[in-house]
């Protein structure tokens, strides 16, 4: 039966074509992080941050994060948007986002997917994964204070209760009957991490395309999302979007500044490309256009998705708090719409 079992894991294993990277929803515990604020900032410019697993370069627009013990760490900003509430106070909250963690015997060292930075995790830390080939590290007293409780099969347990389970599972004789319950548990753990593998499939790299839209008074045009929208309801943006496949980033741009604005733009001049985890988003810039502000249907959802705009300063803009705009990028397109 042994030989039956350890078949039919190498088979699965196989199959979802697992590498080095450890799968923690095999012998780790599922958790989430409390919605605790923490304070953050944006980064300006591109820096080094000393984190407690040693130094992490960050880039310019990254969200500097501050946690409870004054520990400081970067977060990509996509990656920032997709996880985090900004409370609109210069804190935010992580969403309520389940993960799988393991609490470490030995030192250990990870390699993340934001980072050609190594992290170093001491005896006691716990190794959190947060989706495919995506990791980080938490200290034992910090995760203490910022995580939720130990799962076990579904159910809550503390953490001396899923120790305890671990061990009677451990312990336990390899009967046929536990055979079947570890096949299909199996068979459920295959299903998740497919589940999983398929959602980030979806949430592979994706190029889109901004404009910075500047009048004759240097003033940026800037969008408010419609309390609609499904993403980022009420906060300002770009004019922007997907580019369309067959379609390149400066046609992207010239679409969408027409569908969202109804403003035609020529002349297009590349700022700066802003790579994310799920999004590479190219920057254009232009002094060239013409039309008034309209606000249509978008064509593929059929629904309006801003609901008001205006003319701001890079000054007035860096005081907006609900807004998604880099203002280090707005700076670097006003001086190449001049040129």
């Amino acid at each position: 039966m042994k030989l039956l079992f350890e078949s039919w894991r190498k088979y699965l294993t196989e199959t979802i074509g697992l590498d080095d990277n450890p799968d923690l929803s095999q012998d780790g515990f599922e958790t989430a992080k409390l919605p605790i604020p923490l304070e953050f900032r944006y980064a300006e410019t591109d820096e080094t941050i000393e984190t407690k697993e040693g130094p992490v370069n960050a880039s310019a627009g990254d969200a500097i994060m501050t946690g409870t013990e004054g520990e400081q760490w970067p977060i990509p900003a996509e990656k920032f948007a997709e996880t985090y509430d900004d409370l609109g106070d210069g804190t935010a909250a992580k969403k309520n986002i389940p993960v799988f963690a393991k609490e470490m015997a030995e030192p250990f060292q990870v390699k993340v997917s934001w980072s050609d930075d190594l992290l170093q995790g001491e005896a006691g830390d716990y190794l959190v994964q947060y989706g495919v080939g995506d990791y980080g590290v938490v200290g034992r007293e910090i995760f203490g204070k910022t995580y939720k409780s130990w799962y076990l099969n579904g159910e809550e347990l503390s953490k001396a209760e899923w120790e305890q389970e671990v061990q009677k599972m451990k312990g336990t004789e390899l009967t046929e009957q536990r055979l079947i319950r570890i096949i299909k548990e199996e068979l459920q753990n295959y299903q998740r991490r497919a589940q999983r593998e398929l959602k980030e499939y979806g949430r592979r790299q994706r190029d889109a395309a901004s404009c910075c839209l500047f009048n004759e008074e240097d003033k940026l045009l800037i969008i408010r999302r419609s309390e609609t929208d499904p993403w980022r309801p009420g906060w300002w943006d770009l004019p922007g979007g997907i580019v369309d496949a067959g379609e390149g980033p400066m046609e992207a741009a010239v679409r969408e500044a027409d569908e969202e604005t109804g403003i035609a733009v020529d002349n297009l001049v590349k700022v700066q490309v802003v790579a994310g985890r799920r999004l590479i988003r190219h920057y254009f810039t232009t002094k060239n256009w013409s039309g008034q502000v309209v606000f249509k249907r978008n064509p593929k959802s059929d629904f309006i998705e801003h609901d008001d705009y205006k003319w701001v300063t890079i000054e007035e803009l860096s005081r907006i708090q609900n807004s998604i705009i880099p203002v280090y990028v707005v700076r670097k397109a006003l001086n190449k719409a001049g040129n």
